[in-house]
């Protein structure tokens, strides 16, 4: 299980307004994480290099176990309302009634891909961003 925490802003289930709070549990069938150095090198005249590190980023590329399409707007609900650099809290490992290792992110990713596992089931895949507090 994995869980998302964050404020309603966009494609809006029906009964839910703008900056509810959403505490959202789903299974996913990957969770993948990596990190990526964020700095630079320069090379002087000399040949003397110099690095600069500012940064790790860390990701998390996520794959969710099959849905049915009926119960599929919980995803879009949130992957929309966070879309447009909006915080969340993420779990990967845990629930809203036990969690595991919250961390505040971003969306990584621009825009996600649903994808049709058969005619009743859809499955989806994101990034995350762990995103410095």
């Amino acid at each position: 299980m994995a869980n998302v925490q964050y404020l309603a802003a966009r494609s809006l289930k029906a009964g839910v307004l703008v900056d509810d709070p959403i505490d959202f549990d789903f299974s996913v069938s990957v969770v993948d994480r990596s990190t990526k150095p964020i700095g630079g090198s320069s090379v002087s005249l000399d040949g003397h290099e110099e690095t600069v590190r500012d940064r790790t980023d860390e990701i998390y590329a996520i794959t969710t176990v099959p849905v049915l399409e009926a119960n599929f707007d919980d995803f879009r609900q949130f992957l929309d309302s966070c879309d447009g650099g909006e915080q969340f809290t993420f779990d990967p490992y845990g629930t809203s009634a036990a969690p595991v290792q919250p961390m505040n992110c971003i969306l990584k990713s621009k825009g996600y891909k649903e994808k049709r596992v058969s005619q009743r089931y859809i499955s989806v895949s994101f990034q995350v961003r762990v995103h410095p507090v």
